[in-house]
C-alpha cells in the first residue's frame, strides 16, 4: 500500500504511477494508513521540495493532523520533519494548502 501515490502524466489524461511520496511513516503516525491531502511546493529558500499532507496520530486525543516533509526532487521521497505541524479537535487542521508568496517571500499556509 502506498501513504502517498506520486503519479505523472505528459497530456493531464494518462497517468503512470511513480512510487510512494512518503515511503517511511511518521514516527508520530506509525499505527494509521490515512494519510490524504497531499500538497508540494518547492521552497528555494532551503532549495526542498516541501510536503504538507493530513494525517490520523498515533495519539487519537491529538485528532487529525497535517504534517511536513521535505525533498531534493519533487517526487520524493520525502522525509517527515519528525513531528505534526499542528493537530486539532475533528477536521479543524486538514487538507493543507501552502503558498510562498512571490512579492513578500511570506510562507502561508491556508
Amino acid at each position: 500500500m502506498l501513504n502517498i501515490q506520486v503519479a505523472s502524466s505528459t497530456d493531464m489524461f494518462n497517468w503512470k504511477t511513480e512510487g510512494d511520496a512518503l515511503s517511511q511513516k511518521p514516527t508520530w503516525a506509525k499505527s494509521t494508513s490515512s494519510f490524504w491531502a497531499p500538497h508540494v511546493l518547492y521552497d528555494a529558500s532551503i532549495k526542498k521540495y516541501v510536503l504538507f499532507f493530513s494525517s490520523a496520530t498515533n495519539d487519537t486525543l491529538l485528532g487529525k493532523c497535517i504534517g511536513i516533509a521535505f525533498a531534493d526532487l519533487p517526487a520524493g521521497p520525502f522525509i517527515d520533519k519528525g513531528s505534526p505541524l499542528i493537530c486539532g479537535e475533528g477536521v479543524v487542521n486538514i487538507d493543507p494548502m501552502a503558498m510562498i508568496d512571490p512579492a513578500t517571500k511570506k510562507k502561508l499556509l491556508f
